[in-house]
């Protein structure tokens, strides 16, 4: 694991797949009934890995082969969190996270949670702005 990496600590299965659409390193990702993968619409904790040929978190992936993480509770990874609840918010450590639909992890959400932030200390997000997070597995 680097600082170049979306594993940030734990040990979670890694397997490959064909998304429909381009991804980026550390958006949550659910099978669709093509069997591709798309962003969002899971509640597993299923996470796109960067991939070859740059193995960078911040470079886009085609659609395609991609590359994923299957993670375990108490695994973190940096993970997109975008909140929308319309001004900006704090939310405390270990607030809980949920599917955003669209790649992201929410903490406005509702359903299963997926994760919480592992921050030590309280994050303020901006209503719509999304940013990278460290966040562990639920």
């Amino acid at each position: 694991m680097t600082n170049n990496s979306v594993l940030k600590k734990g040990d979670p299965i890694v397997k490959d797949g064909e998304s429909a659409v381009q991804t980026s390193p550390g958006e949550l990702a659910g099978f669709r009934s093509s069997g591709k993968l798309e962003p969002g619409g899971t509640d597993q904790a299923r996470f796109v890995k960067e991939s070859a040929p740059k193995y960078a978190f911040d470079t886009d992936l085609p659609s395609g082969h991609v590359e994923y993480y299957v993670c375990r509770r108490g695994d973190e990874v940096r993970a997109f969190v975008e909140q929308n609840s319309g001004a900006q918010a704090t939310y405390d450590p270990y607030t809980p996270l949920y599917d955003g639909g669209d790649g992201t992890l929410d903490p406005e959400g509702s359903g299963e949670v997926v994760a919480y932030l592992a921050a030590e200390e309280s994050v303020t997000l901006a209503d719509g702005d999304t940013v990278r997070q460290t966040v562990e597995v639920a």
